[in-house]
């Protein structure tokens, strides 16, 4: 199953980005991607090592975007906010929950999901993966799989709402706004 839903993202990604520097980006992110969301589902922790060579990933992209022209100064200065509300977020959930509502690898992970998102797609990617972890686990209580004070790993749902937030924020974005 990973190995099929990878060649599935390896092929979205190809015909989404075509070839060049954003392409190469998200093959080596996905890969490291799906290892962080199938060691979350199977440990309940989330690899430090392959967030922080993640977040360096994303640095060095977010930079070279800049360097080539793609994105301006101010960009930048709002991927690294993303980044630090993000994190700041799921910092005080963490923290005012004594790590019971979540763990500290995803204050890490929502660093990283800020730094690779930027504003204001961070929001969106936050809430998909809110909403994502809502629906499965509602599902699960009602189908009796947990209990509600059981633990459910969040780094797959945080990830899923990153990345539908990355390829289809703009239309999520533009949709909400047009009911305003």
């Amino acid at each position: 199953m990973v190995e099929f839903f990878t060649g599935l993202l390896f092929l979205f990604l190809y015909l989404n980005l075509g070839i060049g520097v954003d392409l190469i980006f998200w093959l080596v992110s996905i890969s490291l991607f799906i290892i962080i969301f199938v060691y979350d589902i199977k440990y309940y922790t989330i690899p430090d090592r392959l967030v922080f060579l993640l977040i360096l990933l994303s640095i060095i992209h977010v930079v070279y975007s800049f360097f080539a022209g793609l994105i301006y100064f101010n960009d930048v200065v709002l991927y690294f906010l993303s980044a630090i509300g993000a994190s700041l977020f799921f910092f005080l959930i963490w923290f005012f929950s004594k790590g019971m509502a979540m763990g500290f690898g995803d204050v890490k992970l929502a660093f990283l999901i800020g730094l690779i998102l930027g504003w204001p797609y961070i929001i969106i990617g936050l809430f998909l993966g809110f909403l994502f972890g809502a629906i499965v686990g509602t599902i699960m209580i009602i189908l009796k799989k947990r209990q509600k004070d059981s633990e459910i790993p969040f780094a797959p749902f945080l990830l899923l709402g990153m990345f539908v937030a990355y390829f289809f924020g703009e239309i999520i974005l533009n949709w909400y706004l047009s009911l305003i």
